[in-house]
């Protein structure tokens, strides 16, 4: 008998009740939810709670987890918690339990929060490892809240200001400084705050061991897990790298007085001289060197590898009967052993004696001498006793032969000579005869050692006085002779006269430690250029963000002016629009500094570049107190170049003469003058001023990268050489005018003229056409995208006016749907987009709709990047920058429909 018809009327009643409820719980619920009694026996699970492993049985009609059980019977005891956390199979489940049907019956809500429970842990961990990374760092760490109470300060904050946490956790900057320190860092705390971005500064800050300097960088952070914001700061002790600037400056205006003198030196001497560094690779040579192996500068460039030159060697036959395996061994052996000597002859004939030592670094120097003549000497004297004499004779060298007992038996001029006597007189006297007493002892020790061993002494160096008394140092190779029996009957000396190669050796180590310093300087140049690369990086970011609201205030500014007619309103609008087109004009000028692009050469009207820097330093000169005068004559020749770069050089000459005014009292003067040269040739720009001048010890390095008289941050040392560049570039010149006592400073920059034929000028255009009577006529269709609305709206709102009927699209692949539904007559995109940028809508349109690409314009601000340039460059299509005007708009369409 089944067990419902055990249930009274009453029961049944009840259990109706029931289901009528269990047809309200929601089947398709993801989570588990189920009806128990209270001594845990199911009475409903949906296929959610069926679906979890380990949760119930197999037929769904009974708890399985018994830890789910007990939960259910203490909770109907009054025992438990209505909720619990557990795991269930291999997920990590939460159960919340209610009394329901008098509390007859308990309702289950389950919910999986494994992965919640698994970031909850992950946060734990990774706090854990930040305040142990930060405890340890020796950079000054410290976190404050909105209130500016500190929440964490690490123990290097805690040691420089001699605090515990206890004093400084929840306290602010009031209770741990005095108010004249506290105010300024409150202060700059909100400025981080409002900015919502990083903030870097040099801050001097107050020790227990003194004044220090900081270069910190301050942040706002969002803290887990309610996102709360808070300051962060985070100071590295700069104080020695400081200290340590002050004396690379000095160290560098040493190397570069010195270097001059350096490569006079190496090149003047008869020596061929190279160092390697220690992994092997070229550091200097002298011409002499390059002239022996007929090696280019470009070969025997700094960083060539000492394997690579040997491999020149080979390839050119430099090096006489010498094969790649042999020669390149000989050499790397030769080389190792430190101070060993090798000969090797080359293919046209020479001999040459190379020499290395080991450098304290690890590196080696190589002196290379030419010993053609020696060697030359060397073989006659094998070839016949008959011609010693002669070959004697004729050699620079000290020869002299002795024989068993020490007497002089031949000698050449050279020898006889140095001691004042011919060699007949020299001739069977003892070396004690004729030198002073300490030089003839340690000569006949020697001489009585290769008498008795037999063996030669070869090339070993020698000091003594000549018969004036002149001390001398010799290169000196002693040699036994032995008759036919092989019995030693006398000794063979040679000499070489090295005194002023001693000297040069002195100069090549000094020499090297400039070396050395200018390495160390060229380090720091290239350490400039990377701060110099990364600045521009920015400049080029700022100015991008810059180019979108700028061309909604602009194009909008324009809209609004044939909109009203109020001359009030119209007044103000014109406020708006003019302090836009100045933010526009100072972000033009931005991109044109970091683009660094060749000039896009035209005829040009001279006076253009200088209006248009007098536009852009305009506002800076006015607020610095400054009086511009220009003086523009007339006859003035047409230029050919880019006069967006020559208006850059002209605005460059003007701030440097601003920032050098400041430092005068009143009344400041500038004056800007453009006039022809005599004869028509050339058009002369002067720049002067009545500023403190530049001083004569530096007048010859304004044009070098990097120097600079200027504070530090205040200036790079790039701007005249840019320029200096810029202007020669256009065949002409840029000089300092000669230095008047008083008089402040002058420029002179000349152009050549243009001998060509000036296209005339075009004429006006008309303006803009109201909405439905333009060129368009209302029956063209054009298709803007940009993911900025407003700057897509201002977009369509122009061409609108101009008698266009418009579409908008926020990125590439709302344009794509866009194309598909209706044709448009051409198309104007941004590049740089989220989902399908530009690049990517030109590819895939001109894939589906073949001939597309013909209807495509770009409207952008990012042709800085190399991607968007290359992109543009091989594309072909027609671009303009933002922010743009609407002329600009209509020209651009015109270009593309032209295509």
């Amino acid at each position: 008998m089944s067990e419902d018809n055990n249930i009274d009327g009453e029961e049944a009643g009840a259990k109706a009740a029931h289901l009528a409820r269990l047809a309200l719980l929601p089947e398709e619920n993801p989570n588990p939810v189920m009806i128990a009694e209270p001594s845990a026996k199911l009475i409903y699970a949906n296929p959610a709670a069926g679906a979890v492993s380990g949760l119930l049985t197999k037929n769904r009609k009974k708890i399985k987890s018994a830890a789910l059980q007990v939960a259910v019977k203490t909770f109907a005891d009054g025992d438990g918690p209505p909720e619990a956390n557990m795991t269930v199979g291999e997920r990590i489940y939460h159960f919340e339990m209610h009394l329901a049907g008098g509390g007859e019956q308990i309702n289950i809500y389950g919910r999986d929060i494994s992965e919640r429970v698994a970031t909850e842990k992950s946060l734990r961990e990774n706090r854990a490892r930040f305040e142990g990374m930060a405890q340890n760092s020796p950079a000054l760490i410290c976190l404050k809240d909105l209130d500016g109470r500190y929440i964490f300060a690490n123990r290097m904050f805690q040691e420089l200001h001699g605090l515990t946490p206890d004093q400084i956790i929840g306290r602010t900057v009031y209770d741990l400084f005095d108010q004249e320190i506290a105010d300024p860092l409150h202060v700059h705390d909100q400025r981080v705050v409002e900015a919502g971005a990083v903030v870097e500064r040099e801050q001097v800050v107050s020790t227990v061991d003194g004044n220090r300097i900081f270069m910190e960088i301050k942040f706002p952070i969002h803290l887990p897990p309610d996102g709360s914001v808070a300051i962060g700061l985070i100071g590295t002790d700069i104080t020695d790298r400081k200290r340590a600037g002050d004396e690379l400056q000095r160290a560098k205006d040493a190397a570069d007085t010195a270097d001059a003198l350096l490569m006079d030196a190496l090149d003047n001497m008869s020596e061929g001289i190279v160092i390697y560094d220690k992994n092997n690779r070229l550091v200097l040579c002298n011409r002499r060197f390059r002239e022996f192996y007929r090696y280019s500068e470009e070969e025997a460039a700094p960083g060539t590898l000492f394997e690579d030159l040997i491999g020149f060697d080979l390839e050119k036959g430099i090096i006489a009967d010498a094969t790649g395996d042999s020669h390149i061994a000989r050499r790397v052996e030769q080389r190792d052993a430190d101070g060993g000597s090798l000969q090797i002859q080359l293919g046209e004939g020479r001999w040459l004696q190379i020499r290395d030592r080991r450098t304290s670094n690890g590196g080696t120097v190589s002196i290379q001498t030419d010993i053609t003549k020696r060697k030359a000497a060397e073989l006659a004297l094998r070839e016949s006793e008959a011609t010693l004499q002669t070959v004697i004779d004729s050699t620079p060298a000290i020869i002299n032969v002795k024989d068993a007992k020490g007497r002089f038996l031949l000698c050449n001029p050279a020898q006889a000579a140095f001691y004042g006597l011919s060699a007949g007189e020299l001739r069977g006297k003892l070396v004690s005869d004729v030198a002073e007493e300490d030089y003839a002892e340690l000569t006949m020790e020697r001489d009585r050692q290769v008498l008795d061993t037999g063996a030669s002494m070869l090339n070993f160096e020698d000091t003594s006085l000549d018969q004036h008394g002149n001390p001398s140092t010799w290169y000196t190779t002693k040699v036994p002779l032995l008759d036919v029996g092989g019995t030693v009957r006398g000794i063979l000396t040679i000499s070489h006269d090295i005194t002023q190669r001693k000297d040069e050796e002195v100069a090549l180590v000094a020499a090297k430690e400039v070396a050395e310093a200018e390495v160390d300087r060229q380090r720091e140049a290239m350490a400039q250029a990377e701060k110099m690369s990364a600045l521009g990086s920015l400049l080029a970011n700022v100015s991008h963000e810059l180019n979108n609201p700028l061309s909604v205030v602009i194009g909008q500014a324009d809209i609004l002016a044939e909109l009203v007619s109020d001359e009030a309103i119209l007044k103000r609008v014109g406020r708006i629009k003019s302090a836009a087109d100045r933010s526009a004009g100072i972000v033009r000028t931005f991109l044109a500094t970091v683009r660094q692009q060749p000039p896009e050469r035209s005829p040009f009207d001279a006076t253009e570049p200088a209006f248009e820097a007098l536009k852009t330093t305009e506002y800076g000169l006015k607020t610095s107190g400054i009086e511009v005068t220009q003086d523009f004559a007339d006859g003035l020749p047409a230029l050919y170049g880019d006069p967006g770069q020559i208006g850059q050089v002209l605005a460059n000459l003007m701030i440097n003469a601003q920032q050098a005014l400041l430092e005068r009292p009143q009344p400041r003067k500038m004056h800007l003058t453009l006039r022809p040269a005599p004869g028509g040739q050339e058009a002369v720009y002067v720049v002067s001023d009545n500023g403190p001048g530049i001083p004569d010890a530096i007048r010859t390095r304004i044009f070098e990268p990097f120097f600079t008289t200027k504070s530090e941050g205040s200036g790079t040392g790039i701007g005249l050489p840019i320029a200096h560049n810029i202007v020669t570039a256009h065949g002409g010149s840029l000089t300092l005018g000669p230095a008047t006592k008083g008089q402040g400073a002058t420029f002179e920059l000349r152009l050549p003229a243009y001998e060509g034929e000036v296209p005339a000028s075009e004429p006006p255009k008309p303006k803009a056409a109201a909405a439905g009577n333009g060129e368009g006529n209302g029956r063209m269709r054009v298709l803007v995208v940009d993911d900025e609305v407003d700057v897509g709206e201002t977009v369509a709102d122009h061409l609108t006016a101009l008698g266009y009927s418009c579409e908008v699209a926020e990125n590439g692949a709302s344009a794509l749907d866009a194309i598909e539904t209706e044709p448009f007559d051409f198309i104007l995109s941004d590049i740089r987009m989220p989902v399908l940028d530009g690049p990517g809508l030109f590819a895939e349109a001109s894939r589906r709709w073949p001939g597309i690409e013909n209807k495509f314009g770009f409207i952008t601000g990012d042709t800085l990047s190399p991607a968007a340039s290359r992109f543009l460059q091989e594309s072909g299509a027609a671009t303009i920058d933002k922010p743009f005007t609407r002329t600009d708009l209509q020209n651009l369409v015109k270009r593309v429909l032209r295509t």
